[in-house]
C-alpha cells in the first residue's frame, strides 16, 4: 500500500489552490484589539475582538481560533488556562458566554451559556475557578469545581449587599477569593464559608468606594490598583500603604516583577516605578494598551488595541506585532470588484481583501500616509491612513476607475489646505489611493443644517453616479447625479439635481430617498422611508437629441449656454420658470397594493422582475410598459421578519435575492421563489454566521462566494451560484489522490450548468452516476463520497470522471483513489 501511495502521489498530485467546497464558511473578525494574553510554552494565547489569537514566538507568526474552529463567541474579554491545559475564555457584551476549549485538539470542551451579558474576569486554581459576569444590570461571580478532571458549575457568589456597577478582577490567593469592583475590594474564604451571602464576605475599609481594577499577589504582598493609585496589603490582607499615587496618570494595568519594581501602563506610556513608588523611567507606547503581563525576568508583554508589544527591560525597546486582519468588525457596506477583491467600508475606514490578505485604509483627521506594501508585509497587519472623517457608510458601488461610497451623518469639515475631509459621497481610485475625492454634498444643494446624509448609489448606462441625497432640504436636489462625461471631458465635478417642483410635477414629493435602481436607460425606481412609498422617475426628454436626457445634460439644447445660466434650457422659447419640468414622476403606496410605504431597498432580477424590501418583508411588483401602473404580487416573502433601517437586498448572477436583517440574520430567495436553505434563513444558531446583526452582503459571482458583514466581523460562504461556465476547461478535482474512507467527499469543481457526472472504472463499468437532482450536486460542484451505487467504498485504483453538459459537451478527467 505504501508503494501504491507513492506512485499515486507522483502520478496525480495537484495543487490545493482555491479548493473550497460549496457550503464552506470562513470568518474574518478583526483580531487586532487584544484584551488579555497568557503565555503557554513558546506561544502566546490572547483573547481578542476576533477570537483567540495565537502568537508563536519561535516562528514569529500568528494563528487564529474563531467560530469556524468551535468558538461560540469571538468577541472575547478574558482568557485563562486550567490544570488540564484547556483554555477558558469569556466573551464581551452583549453575549456573555464562558467556554472551555482544547487548543491542542481544536475542539470545544464545554460551553456555559446562561444568557449573560458579559464575562469580565476568570481566575483558576488547582480545584476551583471563579468567573465574574453581568446579567440584567447586576454583577456576580460563578463558581466551578473540578471533579474527575471535569469542571462543573456549582453556584453564584454575591460579594456585596449594594448593587455593583462592575467587577474588574478576580484573584484566588490560598483559600480566599479577592474581588476588585467599583465599590472597593471584597474577599471571601470559599473553603470555610458559603459565599452566596454578602455577609460572609469582608471588605477593606481603607479602600471603600475605591475602584479596584487589578489584584496581584507578589513577594508576600497583595497589590491593588485604582484609577491613579496602587495600594499594598500584607499577606494577611491588612492594609499597609499607598504604594503609588500620581493624579496625572490613569492606570490601565500594572505588574510587579521579582525585584519589586512596578511597570504601569497608561493610555500612551509605560512607567517603571521603584520599590518606593517613585517613577524611574517612562517610554512611549505605540498603541493604546489593554493589559500587561511579565513573560520572564527580562520581557514584558503588552496586549493593546492594535496588537502585541514585547518590551525588553534590558535594552528598553519595544517590538510590536499585529496580525493581518481587517481593522474593524463593523462594515456597513461592501462590494466585490471586477478582479475579485472584496472592498468593505465602515465608520473607521476601508478594508480590502485579496489573495495576499487584508489591506486597511484607516481614517485620520491629521494626515495622509500611503506606502508601498509587498507580499511579505501581508504576514502582519497592513494599513495606511487617509485624512477624512467617516460615518456610517450606506452604499458602495464600483466602476472601472474605483469605488464610490455614500456617508450617512457627517457635517462639513476642511483641513488646513481648505480641502473637504467630510463628504456625503467619496470617490476612491483604487490604483491611486491618495487620489481620494471627497464631495461635500452641502455645497451641491441648499441645506441650512449643514448635514450630509446620502444613502443609495447606482450607476446608469452612461457611467453617471446617481445618489439619494436624503439629507438635502431642497426637493430638487433629493436625487443628485454626478456627470461622468463632464468630468472626463473637462475635469469638472458637476452634480445635476433631478427636479421635483414646477409645472407638471407630481403631487407627492420624494422627501426621504433610500435606494435607486434602473428599470431601463431612462427609468429609475426610487425607494423611500417615512411612508413616502415607491417612486418611478422617467427622464426620457432629450431636447437636442444628443443621447443625453435633459435632466442630466449640462446644456440641454446645445446652444452653448449651460443650463445653470440659460433662461430656456430646452430651446422651446418658454422660460424655464414657466415651462414643464424635464422629468416625469409617479408615486405608488399601500393604496396601490404595496405592503408598506417604508422601502429600504430595491432589486431587479431577470429583465422585468422588480422587488422591494419594506419594513414588513419582500414584495415582488410588476409594471405596465410605460411604468404608469403597478401590480404588486399578492404574497409577501419573509413577512415574519421585521426589517428596519440598514436592512438591504441585492441579487446574484442567478437572479437569487439576498436580504439582510439588522437583527435576524440573512435570507436568500431563489429565482424560483423558494427560500435557501429554508424560511429561517442563516442565523448564528444554525450556521457559522458571526452575528445575527447583518449589515451588508456582497457577491463574488465569478467564484461563487457570498461575503456577509455582521456586527462581529465578516463571513464568507461558498455558494452554488456563480457565472455559467461555457466549457469544462477549468475543472478542478480535489483532493487528489482521494483517500477513503473519509467524511469529506471528493469535489469536482468548475462544471457547466446542469451537468451530470459519472465515475467509471478503466474497464468501462459505471461506478457512480451523479445526476442533476442528486443531493451531491451543487451548481458548479459535484461531490463523490468514494462509494459505488450499492453504497460500498470502491477499491484503490485509477478512475475516470466523465462530465456531461446539457449542451452535449463532455470531458474526461482521471482521479486516483486510495482505500486504506
Amino acid at each position: 500500500m505504501n508503494y501504491l501511495k507513492i506512485i499515486f502521489y507522483l502520478f496525480l498530485n495537484t495543487l490545493l489552490i482555491s479548493q473550497s467546497r460549496v457550503g464552506d464558511w470562513k470568518s474574518y473578525p478583526s483580531s487586532i484589539d487584544i484584551r488579555q494574553s497568557i503565555p503557554v510554552g513558546q506561544k502566546i494565547f490572547s483573547a481578542t475582538s476576533g477570537g483567540i489569537l495565537i502568537f508563536d514566538k519561535d516562528s514569529i507568526s500568528f494563528d487564529f481560533i474563531t467560530n469556524i474552529d468551535g468558538l461560540v463567541e469571538t468577541d472575547l474579554n478574558s482568557i485563562s488556562i486550567d490544570v488540564n491545559g484547556h483554555l477558558w475564555v469569556g466573551s464581551n457584551s452583549p453575549n456573555g458566554v464562558l467556554q472551555i476549549y482544547d487548543y491542542k485538539k481544536s475542539k470545544s470542551i464545554k460551553v456555559f451559556d446562561f444568557d449573560l451579558w458579559e464575562i469580565s474576569s476568570i481566575s483558576i486554581s488547582d480545584s476551583n475557578s471563579f468567573v465574574s459576569y453581568s446579567k440584567d444590570g447586576d454583577w456576580g461571580i460563578m463558581e466551578f469545581f473540578l471533579n474527575d478532571s471535569i469542571y462543573k458549575y456549582r453556584q453564584i457568589l454575591n460579594p456585596s449587599e449594594n448593587q455593583l456597577e462592575f467587577i474588574y478582577d478576580i484573584e484566588i490567593i490560598n483559600d480566599e477569593i479577592f474581588v476588585g469592583t467599583n465599590l472597593g475590594l471584597f474577599k471571601g474564604n470559599f473553603i470555610d464559608f458559603i459565599l452566596n451571602y454578602p455577609n460572609n464576605w469582608m471588605s477593606t475599609n481603607e479602600l471603600s468606594n475605591q475602584t479596584i481594577r487589578k489584584i496581584m499577589n507578589k513577594n508576600d504582598n497583595i497589590y491593588l490598583s485604582s484609577d491613579n493609585e496602587i495600594f499594598m496589603l500584607d499577606q494577611y490582607s491588612v492594609f499597609k500603604s499607598n504604594f503609588f499615587l500620581n493624579e496625572d496618570i490613569f492606570i490601565i494595568d500594572y505588574i510587579i516583577d521579582n525585584d519589586g519594581k512596578s511597570y504601569i501602563v497608561s493610555k500612551w506610556k509605560l512607567y517603571e516605578v521603584n520599590k518606593n513608588g517613585t517613577i524611574n523611567n517612562s517610554w512611549k507606547i505605540r498603541y493604546e494598551p489593554n493589559s500587561i503581563i511579565e513573560l520572564n525576568n527580562q520581557n514584558l508583554l503588552i496586549s493593546s488595541k492594535s496588537g502585541l508589544g514585547f518590551f525588553n527591560k534590558e535594552n528598553q525597546k519595544f517590538r510590536w506585532f499585529t496580525p493581518n486582519s481587517p481593522h474593524s468588525n463593523i462594515y456597513t457596506s461592501m462590494v466585490v470588484l471586477d478582479d475579485g477583491r472584496l472592498f468593505a467600508a465602515g465608520p473607521d475606514g476601508f478594508s480590502i481583501l485579496d489573495d495576499n490578505g487584508w489591506y486597511n485604509l484607516i481614517t485620520s483627521q491629521e494626515k495622509w500616509s500611503i506606502r508601498n506594501h509587498n507580499k511579505e508585509t501581508f504576514n502582519f497587519f497592513v494599513s495606511d491612513s487617509s485624512q477624512y472623517i467617516s460615518s456610517r457608510v450606506w452604499s458602495t458601488i464600483s466602476d472601472s476607475n474605483g469605488v464610490w461610497i455614500s456617508n450617512q451623518g457627517v457635517f462639513p469639515e476642511k483641513n488646513e489646505f481648505d480641502n473637504s475631509i467630510t463628504g456625503g459621497v467619496i470617490f476612491l481610485p483604487l490604483d491611486k489611493l491618495g487620489g481620494m475625492f471627497v464631495f461635500d454634498t452641502t455645497s451641491i444643494s441648499t441645506n441650512s443644517l449643514g448635514y450630509m446624509n446620502v444613502r443609495g448609489l447606482n450607476i446608469d448606462n452612461k457611467g453617471n453616479i446617481w445618489a439619494s441625497n436624503f439629507g438635502s432640504l431642497d426637493f430638487n436636489q433629493k436625487i443628485i447625479v454626478f456627470d461622468k462625461k463632464e468630468y472626463i471631458d473637462n475635469n469638472i465635478s458637476f452634480w445635476h439635481g433631478i427636479p421635483q417642483t414646477g409645472l407638471g410635477a407630481n403631487f407627492n414629493i420624494l422627501d426621504n430617498p433610500t435606494d435607486i435602481i434602473f428599470a431601463n436607460d431612462n427609468t429609475a425606481l426610487i425607494g423611500s422611508s417615512k411612508d413616502d412609498g415607491l417612486f418611478v422617475l422617467k427622464f426620457n426628454i432629450d431636447s437636442d437629441n444628443d443621447g443625453i436626457p435633459d435632466a442630466i445634460d449640462i446644456d440641454s439644447d446645445s446652444d452653448g449656454t449651460p443650463d445653470l445660466v440659460d433662461w430656456d434650457d430646452d430651446g422651446d422659447n418658454i422660460p424655464d420658470n414657466q415651462d414643464i419640468i424635464s422629468v416625469n414622476w409617479n408615486n405608488f403606496t399601500t393604496t396601490n397594493g404595496l405592503e408598506d410605504n417604508t422601502i429600504w431597498s430595491l432589486a431587479k432580477t431577470n429583465k422585468t422582475n422588480y422587488w422591494i424590501l419594506t419594513s414588513k418583508g419582500v414584495q415582488q411588483v410588476y409594471f405596465n410598459d410605460n411604468f404608469s401602473e403597478i401590480n404588486p404580487f399578492y404574497f409577501t416573502y419573509f413577512s415574519g421578519v421585521s426589517f428596519a433601517e440598514g436592512s438591504k437586498m441585492i441579487s446574484d448572477i442567478k437572479n437569487n435575492l439576498w436580504i439582510s436583517s439588522i437583527d435576524k440574520g440573512l435570507y436568500v430567495l431563489l429565482d424560483n421563489g423558494i427560500p435557501w436553505p429554508d424560511w429561517y434563513g442563516f442565523r448564528k444558531d444554525n450556521s457559522m454566521l458571526l452575528s445575527d446583526e447583518v449589515t451588508s452582503v456582497a457577491i463574488d459571482n465569478k467564484r461563487g462566494i457570498a461575503y456577509i458583514a455582521t456586527s462581529k466581523g465578516i463571513n464568507s460562504l461558498k455558494i452554488p451560484f456563480a457565472e455559467s461556465k461555457s466549457n469544462f476547461s477549468n475543472i478542478k478535482i480535489f483532493p487528489s489522490p482521494f483517500i477513503i474512507p473519509t467524511q469529506l467527499p471528493m469535489v469536482i469543481d468548475g462544471l457547466m450548468d446542469e451537468s451530470s457526472v459519472k465515475i467509471i472504472s478503466l474497464s468501462g463499468n459505471i461506478i457512480k452516476n451523479i445526476v442533476l437532482s442528486s443531493k451531491n450536486h451543487n451548481g458548479y460542484q459535484v461531490f463523490w463520497d468514494g462509494k459505488d451505487e450499492s453504497g460500498e467504498y470502491v477499491s484503490s485504483g485509477i478512475y475516470l470522471v466523465v462530465m456531461y453538459a446539457k449542451t452535449g459537451k463532455s470531458s474526461v478527467e482521471k482521479i486516483a483513489v486510495i482505500r486504506e
